[in-house]
């Protein structure tokens, strides 16, 4: 979506740094890890999600809500 050094949609001031990351949500005491591409801005210091990479987990995502078991992908 962004590009390393790409400036911030938000304060458009700072510069966007993409790291990936393992990121863990939990529900009804469960817990689902998803290693997520992360863009965090060096002036707002906000850190936000790749839209099309969260739609590509959405199955993982229901799947996980339906099943009820601890996942990592």
């Amino acid at each position: 979506m962004y590009k390393d050094g790409a400036t911030c949609p938000i304060c458009g001031l700072g510069r966007i740094n993409v790291d990936k990351k393992i990121q863990v949500f939990e529900y009804k005491g469960r817990k689902l890890a998803l290693l997520l591409t992360t863009y965090k801005c060096d002036v707002c210091d906000i850190e936000f999600f790749d839209n099309e990479e969260m739609l590509n987990y959405l199955p993982v995502v229901k799947d996980f809500l339906g099943r009820g078991e601890d996942k990592e992908c």
